[in-house]
This record gives C-alpha cells, structure tokens and sequence, in this order.
C-alpha cells in the first residue's frame, strides 16, 4: 500500500460530527496510514500524541509515522483488505479492550472494502468506543462517483457506464475500474476495489441494527460521506 500524502482530514470529521473539544479525549483513527488526522490535530488543536492511535494494515505507514510521531500509538492490524491486504483476516478484532476510545475516525477505509467488512468494523468501533462517543467512517456513494468519474476515465479508462453506478439500489463494488458486481469473489486479481452503496438503504440497514446512525454528505474536494454514529 502507498504512503498516501497528507490531507487535511480531523476538520472535515469535527465540522460533520460537531465535535468541538478534544482536550482528554482519545482517537483512534482507522486506517491512518502515517497519521493524517495526527497532523491535523497537532497543527490546529494542540492535540497531544499520546491521545492518538493509528490501527492500519501497512507497516511502511505505521513505521514512518512512529518515526515522525514516537509518543503516539502506532498498532498493526492483520485485517483483510480486496486490494490492499489480501493475505489479512476476515473479521479481524480491534487489539483493544472495551470503552476505550472517545471518538473513531475512518477516511477512505470503507470506500474499499465490502459490506460485510463494514458491518464487522462497525461492531468493533462500537465496542472499543465509550459511553457518549462518537463513530464516523466514510463511504462512497454514486453521486460522489461522478465527482472522480472523468478523473478515471481519462488516468484508467473504464467499460463501466456511469448510469449502472447511478443505478445502485443498495451496494455495489467496482473493480479493477470495469466490473461492477455485488461479489467480491471474482476470477480476476483485485487491484482496484471501490464499495457503492446507495446512502438511503446503507441508513436503513444500520438503523435496523439499533445503531443510532445519521449520514453526512459534503462534497467539498474529495470528502466522501460520512456514517456517523452516535454511542
């Protein structure tokens, strides 16, 4: 997996989830790469290291920000990721005990995996998560589609029609930019792997499952929604 470069990141999260305090208050950020939202706490909210912990599936990320970051809590997690971490595993628990976290932030994580690695996420984020906490993980839907649809087409080309996408009553994944299937079992190798789900029946699905869940949606440059959750 590349290091990705920085963008800001814990902004976009606060404004959505209307967080305006961090003092004595723990993060986990999932799939941190090598600390996005670490940064963007040091610069703007005078965020200690030792509040912050990055749970990634990259050691390259991991070991650059613990170089960067030493008082910061840098942990490896051996989850199973379609593009990025296919000898990982299925349903892989969080290394943390109950209530441990005030506030879980995923950017980009849930885009790329399936709905059932978002589910089991979500049961994890909701245990490691304390009383009164908050739960925010992005996802894609085909509106934000159109957003990177020319982009891709033109760095990748694609044999998917934008109106399949737009389609999606429920979810989709995309792969390798011209499959468009509800399996991620397929026959070809997984290089590129986005998740689609349509916004109306992802909150329906979470709410069945007694979450107490709202949806964000933003679209200022490259911010996908949000799924917000409130514990």
């Amino acid at each position: 997996m590349p290091l990705f470069e920085r963008a800001e990141r814990l902004p976009f999260f606060l404004d959505a989830c209307q967080i305006t305090d961090l003092q004595n208050k723990q993060i986990l950020d999932y799939g941190g790469n090598a600390g996005n939202i670490l940064v963007d706490g040091l610069d703007y909210y005078n965020l200690q290291q030792s509040q912050y912990t990055c749970l990634d599936v990259d050691n390259d990320a991991l070991n650059q920000g613990s170089k960067l970051y030493p008082h910061a809590n840098w942990i490896k997690h051996n989850a199973f990721s379609p593009a990025y971490h296919q000898q990982g595993q299925h349903n892989c628990k969080f290394p943390f005990p109950d209530q441990t976290f005030d506030y879980i932030f995923g950017y980009s994580i849930h885009s790329h995996t399936t709905l059932e690695a978002l589910l089991f996420d979500l049961t994890e984020m909701y245990r490691v998560c304390k009383p009164n906490g908050i739960i925010a993980t992005t996802v894609v839907d085909a509106d934000f589609c159109q957003h990177l649809w020319a982009k891709r087409v033109r760095d990748y080309g694609s044999a998917i029609d934008y109106k399949e996408i737009a389609a999606t009553q429920t979810y989709n994944y995309f792969i390798n930019n011209n499959v468009l299937t509800q399996t991620s079992r397929t026959n070809v190798d997984i290089k590129f792997f986005i998740s689609i789900y349509n916004l109306n029946w992802l909150c329906s699905k979470l709410k069945s499952l007694n979450y107490n869940v709202k949806i964000a949606k933003d679209y200022a440059p490259f911010h996908q929604p949000m799924v917000i959750i409130n514990k």
